[in-house]
């Protein structure tokens, strides 16, 4: 099921959710994926660029979490996955706004796993670097993307399989007791 939904807005939120469990009659399982970049030097970072970075990067998913979480807290179930990035932890350097908005995503997940594990909800953020998406071709073309790719120690950027993959194992039992 494809339901079109603006993370900005609480609203469209609310009407997907309700679009999703008309279909499957309950959610389980989160994903947070939506995100924007924004490669701009710091001092050219306008309040609007800072706003907006941190308004679907950061405030979307804690907007998609606060709504999904109570119908997991009474199921005793869920599983929350964030998709934050390694800029989150490393900081950025074109990319300040973004790198702050994934390390509130990072500490969110931290946060949200603590709160609710107690409940059998797990939440966990995969923080992959340079993904082959369509948000990372521009940056991935550029002569300082080129410079990226050969810094990364497998010499290559990574496939979006590859970070489905995980996710895939975060939503199952078996990762029951990672959180």
């Amino acid at each position: 099921l494809a339901v079109k939904v603006d993370i900005s807005k609480r609203n469209s939120i609310k009407k997907a959710i309700i679009k999703t469990e008309k279909k499957f009659g309950r959610i389980d399982i989160l994903v947070n994926n939506a995100g924007i970049s924004q490669e701009k030097p710091f001092e050219k970072i306008t309040d609007r660029d800072w706003d907006e970075m941190l308004e679907i990067n950061l405030r979307g998913i804690f907007t998609f979490t606060q709504e999904i979480l109570p119908k997991m807290k009474k199921k005793k179930w869920g599983r929350i996955i964030n998709i934050a990035s390694i800029g989150g932890q490393w900081g950025g350097y074109n990319q300040v706004h973004y790198a702050a908005a994934k390390a509130g995503v990072i500490n969110f997940t931290k946060s949200i796993g603590k709160i609710y594990s107690e409940f059998g909800i797990t939440c966990n953020a995969i923080s992959p670097g340079l993904v082959l998406t369509d948000m990372s071709k521009k940056e991935i073309n550029s002569k300082q993307g080129i410079n990226k790719i050969k810094s990364i120690p497998k010499g290559r950027i990574a496939n979006p399989e590859e970070i489905s993959s995980v996710a895939l194992f975060l939503s199952s039992q078996k990762a029951s007791y990672i959180t």
